[in-house]
Order: C-alpha cells, then structure tokens, then sequence
C-alpha cells in the first residue's frame, strides 16, 4: 500500500534506453537457493545478449552447486553486452540465510553493469549501515514514499473529491501519508453527504481500511 511496486516499475521506465530491465516477482516458493536464483536467471536471460544468457541457462537448469550460484550468476551478468537493471519485488517473501548470503556478495561486489533495485516491507538481514557507509545501498524508506499533502490535494481532486485544506491536513496526519489509506478514505468519502463530520470520523476502524488489512 505504500507504492513500493510503482516506484520500482517507474524506476525501471524511467532508465529505459539506458539499461535493459528484468522484474522477478517473489514468492515463498523462491525461498531456496536453486529456485531464487533460477528465476533471477530466467527473467535475465532475453535482455543479457547470447553470450551471458548461455552461462545462465546453466544456472536456470540447476547445473550449479548451491553455494556457486552467486557467484556464478554474477559472473554471467558480467558478460552482458549491455547494461542491466533488476527488479526483485518482494525479498521479504525470502528468509533462507543462504540466500541473503549470496545477495550481500553480490551487493558488495557487483558486476560494474548491474543497477539493482529490491522492494521488501521489512529490512533484510543484510549489513546495511556497513553497505550504506561503504556507497553501495541507498534507501528509500516509507516517509520517502508517503504522500505530502500537494499531493494528496491532487489525488482527490482527481476522484472529484472536495476537501478544504483544514480537512485535507487532517487526513494526511491521520494516514501518515500513506497512499492506499488515502485512496481508502476517498472511497469512504465519495458520496457522502455530511463530509466535515465523515472527515472527522475517519479511522483505521472503518470497514474500508479494516477489510483491506
């Protein structure tokens, strides 16, 4: 609910021409070392030219030892004939150690043509203030993709929606910004009559924030 997909989709749009985007969508079927990285191998292959896509086609089929498989993805990337953007949209789907383990060696020494974005409602069991410190993390946190109020005006004028600005303060303050509660409170509000008192009596409690939790 706070955006964190579109972020990553606009992200990916917005250095097309610059790089080739690959998106893996996690689940908890990816939370083993050969099934994590066979997808990211898969979702790599048609953007990575011929000569790193066979070395991931091994990847891909299993023909790598757990432990090699970090290494060995990245060393294809490597190969890559042009540069790559990859999306991996929900890491907390994943807690295998073996895993993380590869991913903070890759994020500590990737290959020069590898721009990674990773999307997770908790933080991951990775050395972050060591990587942040070391120039190779940069965070994006929830207050970041909270909407400011400017923004939110134009959210609910764009659902015909008329807040004063008193209101609309209030139900910034009150969701912390953030974005699905918004567009929840403008379903609440979409045709009712009495909209200072509706304002008012916004809360997680109505049925519409309660039923999407």
């Amino acid at each position: 609910g706070w955006g964190k997909t579109i972020f990553a989709a606009s992200w990916l749009e917005a250095g097309a021409g610059t790089w080739n985007g690959a998106w893996v969508s996690l689940d908890e079927a990816d939370d083993d070392p050969h099934a994590f990285w066979r997808a990211v191998a898969t979702a790599v292959v048609p953007v990575v030219g011929e000569r790193a896509a066979e070395a991931l086609r091994r990847v891909a089929a299993g023909a790598v030892a757990a432990d090699d498989l970090p290494g060995e993805t990245a060393a294809a990337l490597r190969l890559a004939s042009d540069p790559i953007a990859l999306v991996l949209d929900n890491l907390h789907e994943i807690t295998s150690p073996q895993v993380h383990s590869g991913l903070v060696r890759l994020v500590q020494r990737p290959p020069p043509n590898l721009a990674l974005l990773v999307t997770t409602r908790r933080d991951p069991p990775w050395p972050l203030p060591r990587l942040r410190l070391a120039g190779l993390v940069t965070q994006v946190r929830a207050a970041d993709l909270a909407f400011r109020a400017d923004e939110a005006a134009q959210l609910f004028t764009q659902l015909g929606i008329g807040v004063n600005r008193a209101q609309l303060e209030r139900l910034v303050d009150r969701t912390e910004g953030w974005p699905a509660g918004l567009r929840l409170v403008a379903v609440h509000l979409q045709g009712v009559a009495g909209l200072e008192a509706a304002v008012s009596d916004f809360s997680g409690d109505d049925h519409s924030v309660a039923g999407y939790l």
